[in-house]
């Protein structure tokens, strides 16, 4: 699946240094209870810069069987998680949204 990844800046809690293809790290579904059960590793590749690299394109998925790959579904969106700091938003997006409408979803992704 091709998710779109708006990174918050490292003052506001973010990473120091940007991800790169092969990148791990705790994903939580939108709207899904913040407990254990609900907590999977996703994996990133081809990770593209899209926007001073505060933005990108990856290709991601989970890497264990059981994983809610389902719910990964255009428009759902996420967060990235380092421990319990939120290190970027994310939405995935369907295969004909990616260079059709990725300008105005960049701007469509909240940092809190």
């Amino acid at each position: 699946m091709t998710v779109l990844i708006k990174w918050t800046p490292p003052a506001q809690g973010g990473r120091q240094t940007p991800a790169r293809s092969g990148y791990r790290t705790v994903i939580r579904l939108e709207g899904e209870p913040e407990c254990p059960e609900n907590a999977w590793t996703f994996c990133q590749k081809d990770i593209r810069p899209i926007e001073h690299s505060t933005t990108t394109l990856a290709t991601g998925h989970f890497p264990v069987a059981g994983a809610p790959s389902e719910k990964m579904r255009s428009g759902v969106q996420f967060q990235l998680l380092e421990g319990s700091q939120v290190v970027a938003h994310g939405l995935v997006l369907a295969s004909d949204e990616v260079d059709a409408r990725v300008k105005s979803l960049v701007s469509s992704l909240a940092v809190v």
